[in-house]
């Protein structure tokens, strides 16, 4: 069975005058100690929880506040750490502009792609009537031409492990996408 080794050093936070805390160093913040380690855990994996593809999607949706960005979602994955939704961009991408060249604020650039993930809300409904917000949790985008279409995936992480068949819907920037409308498979 698969197993999981962790090595902790130390639990920290960090502080500022006013009270507040951020989980990582930050200018104004000083150094609290929560628990002095180091610890070793090792975590077996008992049940794998397999992904879930879901294809058949057709959502449209504009991601972006700064620059709106056309997008057209067909397929989601969820597995029990985050969520992947892949499409196609609706408008041409250009490149990078050239050394010394101002960027055209008509067109959409590859950076502006990322930003509309960033600026964009992300979510999740559970069976339960939960609603999980992802918007803020890390992940990412990646993507490329095929054929003259510029696809795209882009992924955020879970706040926490989710069992994917306890998902219900999907949120992609304000847009409910319903998963039962969709074809499930394993991924």
């Amino acid at each position: 069975k698969p197993e999981l080794a962790v090595h902790i050093e130390n639990l920290v936070l960090f502080k500022n005058a006013e009270g507040k805390y951020w989980s990582r160093p930050h200018d104004g913040y000083e150094l609290l100690t929560l628990a002095a380690g180091p610890f070793d855990f090792t975590f077996t994996v008992k049940k794998q929880v397999p992904p879930i593809q879901y294809t058949g999607a057709d959502a449209k949706i504009t991601l972006g506040e700064t620059k709106k960005v056309p997008m057209r979602f067909t397929e989601l994955q969820i597995s029990t750490t985050g969520l992947t939704a892949r499409g196609e961009v609706l408008a041409p991408i250009n490149d990078f502009p050239k050394a010394g060249e101002k960027e055209d604020p008509d067109k959409l650039y590859l950076g502006d792609l990322n930003h509309a993930n960033i600026e964009s809300s992300w979510g999740l409904w559970l069976k339960d009537g939960t609603y999980v917000d992802i918007t803020s949790m890390g992940g990412g985008g990646e993507g490329g031409k095929e054929g003259e279409t510029y696809m795209i995936s882009f992924r955020h992480d879970f706040p926490y492990p989710i069992d994917p068949a306890a998902v219900t819907a999907v949120n992609i920037g304000g847009t409910r996408v319903e998963l039962e409308k969709l074809t499930a498979a394993a991924a």
